[in-house]
């Protein structure tokens, strides 16, 4: 599993490059300056929202694997070193294998079944759950989210400037919102993690 890196630098779909946003600032002449900020470690519970139809496990990776990359590229993470209190995946899982299912299970990985029926019915679920783990934990909570919608983009906006964390998983050589993208406090390209 190669490890999400510390950047500055833009995301590149094939990089496994995490991206910290600047954070304005006063100089002591009181000059506004926008430089990269390293924030200080974060304690407070993860919880961890993966939209599996838009970011599926790869197929030269056992279903059994990917919860534990995930959780270790979060061991890594020099800020967030909050317990995962909460690991859900979202889908319509009569369509997934029976390994998968099992393999997800087995690690710990909630299966939260949502039929196709519905518009939207995986983000919907993942929204909702996302908020109500918001209300439940105070900020500094961290939130990760692994999905390429543009959906949940005001909602981890919204979140981050009430203080907590979003890491954004989001899949690769795909075009990906950039409205998404800045939403995130971190931004990791899914084969990286996964």
């Amino acid at each position: 599993m190669a490890h999400p890196a510390t950047s500055s630098s833009g995301l590149s779909s094939e990089s496994s490059e995490q991206i910290e946003k600047p954070k304005e600032s006063r100089n002591m002449k009181g000059t506004l300056s926008l430089s990269p900020q390293v924030p200080d470690a974060t304690q407070g519970p993860v919880a961890i929202f993966w939209d599996i139809e838009n970011c599926p496990v790869p197929s030269n990776v056992h279903p059994e694997d990917v919860a534990g990359n995930i959780r270790m590229a979060l061991r890594v993470h020099p800020v967030i070193k909050g317990l995962v209190t909460m690991f859900s995946a979202y889908g319509d899982f009569n369509a997934f294998p029976r390994r998968l299912r099992e393999g997800c299970q087995r690690t710990g990985v909630k299966l939260i079944d949502v039929p196709n029926g519905r518009k939207d019915a995986a983000d919907k679920a993942i929204l909702v759950d996302m908020l109500v783990f918001a209300l439940d934990n105070p900020q500094p909570s961290s939130i990760m989210l692994i999905s390429g919608d543009v959906d949940f983009s005001p909602a981890l906006h919204i979140l981050g400037q009430r203080g907590y964390n979003a890491i954004l998983v989001i899949p690769a050589r795909v075009s990906v919102s950039s409205a998404l993208c800045n939403a995130g406090s971190f931004v990791w390209d899914w084969p990286s993690v996964a």
